[in-house]
């Protein structure tokens, strides 16, 4: 399997991606938010490749990608105001 077939399932389901951003306080109205859903695309696509990999069930990868989500942009925003507060 490759990277593409999870990048197209990460662009029929931007709805999901968007839902992640918004659970953890990234709005639109933020200046670096098209980077972070980028970063939320690419996420979803290695995430897609290896629950493909792992388990053949696709009805409860939503959910997991959703949590998945959640928890690596939760970490990018915690590495970020680390090294704010760090060089500031």
């Amino acid at each position: 399997m490759n990277l593409e077939l999870g990048f197209e399932q990460a662009l029929e389901n931007q709805q999901l991606i968007h839902g992640a951003l918004k659970r953890v306080h990234i709005y639109v109205t933020r200046c670096d938010y098209e980077d972070y859903f980028q970063e939320a695309v690419i996420i979803y696509a290695q995430a897609y490749l290896k629950y493909r990999q792992r388990d053949q069930d696709l009805t409860k990868f939503k959910p997991y990608v959703f949590q998945k989500l959640v928890w690596r942009l939760t970490d990018m925003l915690r590495q970020e105001k680390q090294y704010f507060d760090f060089h500031s």
